[in-house]
């Protein structure tokens, strides 16, 4: 983590308007995500993790860097009501929807990392394809409005900054 946001400030003091573009959105979409979108979703849905409700299901862990496969023997009187949405799939959805958008030349190794992305969630029996799919759908919706609003913040802010700069500047006569 600490070197994603050196990474992040690094690219955010020197990288050109595009890059600075998208680290300000994925800050906004990964804090509206997992601060307010998922966590609302989930306390509303409620639904119980495939390995939590499913004998015979599939779970991969990860214990001292290990891969640790087990199979659910029985059923959890009480569950985590976590697996809808995934927070995985909403943040790398919202993610690489804005990078789709802002970096033509990555699109194809962004949708084959978010079909991976959500093969392993449902392979690791964490989420049902369902979850996937929603939140998929849930990320799309979200990151369009978010780079619409984004889009159209930088429109203002450079017609702004053209209207000061015009007024700023001395008239020859």
């Amino acid at each position: 983590m600490p070197l994603l946001l050196g990474l992040g400030i690094v690219l955010l003091i020197g990288g050109t308007k595009r890059v600075r573009f998208f680290l300000i959105l994925t800050v906004i979409t990964l804090i509206i995500n997992d601060g307010i979108v998922s966590p609302t979703l989930r306390h509303w849905i409620h639904r119980p993790r495939p390995h939590e409700a499913l004998i015979g299901t599939r779970r991969v862990e990860l214990k001292n860097l290990a891969p640790r496969i087990r199979i659910t023997t029985h059923i959890k009187p009480k569950h985590s009501g976590r697996s809808t949405p995934s927070s995985h799939m909403t943040n790398n959805v919202s993610v690489c929807a804005i990078a789709f958008l802002l970096f033509p030349a990555l699109r194809i190794p962004l949708v084959i990392w978010l079909l991976l992305m959500g093969y392993a969630r449902i392979y690791t029996g964490a989420h049902y394809p369902s979850d996937i799919l929603f939140s998929v759908w849930i990320a799309l919706i979200e990151s369009a409005i978010i780079y619409g609003l984004g889009f159209y913040a930088q429109q203002r802010i450079q017609s702004l900054q053209a209207k000061h700069n015009s007024q700023t500047l001395p008239t020859q006569s």
